[in-house]
């Protein structure tokens, strides 16, 4: 009831703009005003099923409890941590290698890798968020 009271004024402020009294101008006006409140309506309406399905996807993939907590932890460290770890073991596996001992620096060169990606982990959740509900 309130936004046909709106539209009323709306329409009674475009007449008084244009100076029309004609009827038919009048009646022209009324319908352009109402074509474009449904419009505006069927959009807004649309925007807020859109956004309430955005919810309850987001609810139904929610983040756990231990998930929540690991990702605040890390998102404590700097991000050069990793780098740094990543760089160390290239180092370490190097000299394992120069020294004949070819076994440990397979080992140890295989985490350059895991290293790595928790830096881009740690930069993802430090960046986006790892939950949209639980922010």
């Amino acid at each position: 009831m309130q936004s046909v009271v709106i539209l009323r004024k709306h329409i009674s402020d475009i007449r008084q703009e244009t100076g029309e009294t004609s009827l038919k101008t009048n009646r022209n006006i009324e319908l352009d005003s109402l074509e474009t409140f449904s419009r505006r309506k069927k959009t807004m309406t649309a925007a807020a099923t859109t956004q309430t399905a955005v919810t309850e996807t987001a609810q139904k993939h929610s983040e756990g409890i231990v998930a929540r907590t690991i990702e605040e932890q890390t998102a404590k460290l700097p991000s050069d941590i990793f780098l740094w770890g990543a760089l160390g073991s290239i180092g370490v596996s190097l000299y394992f290698e120069l020294n004949g001992e070819t076994q440990k620096s397979a080992f140890v060169s295989r985490w350059v890798s895991p290293f790595l990606l928790l830096g881009v982990y740690n930069k993802l959740v430090k960046l986006m968020g790892s939950d949209r509900v639980n922010k």
